[in-house]
C-alpha cells in the first residue's frame, strides 16, 4: 500500500519517526510531502495517488474562539482525489465534524489524535504510552503496521474530546503544581522534593509537575484548553485559565516545557 504524510511540521517530524520504520517493515510505500519544510531524504512524493493519505497542517486558534481548520479543509479537499482514505492527526474541535467537507466524507475521514507533543518531556519515545488511538473507520492494514501498543477504537466525537480533554487536564495539573511549589515554599520545604512525594503516588505520576517557569506557556495548551473549557463548559479549566495567566504576568521569559 502507499501511504503520504501531509506534512512536515514539529509534529509531522515526529510521527515521520513512529512510521517511517513500521510502515517500511511492513513493505509499504510510505512518502511526505510539506509545502514549506524539506523532507527526508528518499521519502518524497512521486505525485501518484495514495491508498492512505495522514494529514498533519497547522489548526491555529481563531480570532474570537474556536479553531481556523482552514488549512486543513483545504488539504483535505486538495487530497481527497488522490487518496482512497484521509487520516487527520491535527487536532479539531467538534464543530468540524459539522463542515460541508466532513459531513460529504465522513466514510473515508478518520482520526488519530497525537496523544503527545515536540517537547523533551512529551515525545512518545519518552513517554512509551503504550496505545494508539484510531477511530472506528481508518483501514485495518495500516493500524496493523503502525500501532504501537494497545489500539483504542472509538467515534469520531469521542476521540476529538479526549484530545481535547488531556490538554485541559495536563494544563490544570501544571497550575495545581505550581500552588503547590509556592506552598512549598512558603513552609521553608524543598519544592522538588515535596513535587517528587506527590508524585510517586501511581494516580498522580510526575509528569507535568516539573516548574522552570510559573505556569504553562504552550502553544498546543493555549489553543486548545480554552476550547475545552468553553465545550465542557468547564468552571474548573476556567479557573486554571486565569490562576495561570495571573502567574505568568511577572515572568514569561522562557516557555514552560509542560
Amino acid at each position: 500500500m502507499r501511504v503520504l504524510q501531509v506534512g512536515y511540521g514539529a509534529i509531522g517530524r515526529e510521527v515521520f519517526r513512529d512510521y517511517a520504520s513500521r510502515l517500511d517493515l511492513a513493505g509499504h510505500t510510505f512518502m511526505v510531502t510539506d509545502l514549506r519544510e524539506r523532507v527526508p531524504s528518499g521519502y518524497e512524493w512521486d505525485g501518484d495517488p495514495v491508498d492512505l493519505a495522514v494529514v498533519l497542517v497547522n489548526t491555529p486558534r481563531a480570532e474570537g474562539g474556536g479553531f481556523d481548520h482552514s488549512d486543513l479543509l483545504h488539504a483535505l479537499r486538495e487530497y481527497s482525489g488522490m487518496a482512497g482514505f484521509l487520516l487527520i492527526r491535527s487536532t479539531v474541535t467538534p464543530s468540524f465534524l459539522d463542515t460541508a467537507m466532513y459531513r460529504a466524507h465522513a466514510g473515508s475521514i478518520g482520526f488519530a489524535p497525537e496523544f503527545y507533543g515536540a517537547t523533551e518531556f512529551s515525545r512518545r519515545a519518552v513517554l512509551d504510552m503504550g496505545f494508539s488511538i484510531f477511530t472506528e473507520n481508518v483501514p485495518a492494514w495500516f493500524v496493523d503496521a503502525v500501532r504501537d501498543g494497545d489500539v483504542v477504537s472509538a467515534r469520531p466525537i469521542e476521540v476529538i474530546l479526549a484530545k481535547l480533554a488531556e490538554n485541559a487536564y495536563l494544563a490544570t495539573k501544571v497550575t495545581f503544581f505550581h500552588e503547590l511549589q509556592l506552598a512549598a515554599e512558603g513552609y521553608g520545604a524543598d519544592p522538588d522534593r515535596v513535587r517528587h512525594l506527590v508524585g510517586l503516588d501511581p494516580r498522580i505520576g510526575l509528569g507535568h509537575t516539573i516548574m522552570r517557569e510559573p505556569g504553562w506557556t504552550s502553544h498546543c495548551f493555549d489553543k486548545d484548553v480554552p476550547e475545552y473549557a468553553a465545550y465542557a463548559n468547564s468552571d474548573l479549566v476556567r479557573a486554571a485559565i486565569l490562576v495561570n495567566r495571573a502567574n505568568l504576568l511577572p515572568r514569561r521569559s522562557q516557555p514552560n516545557p509542560g
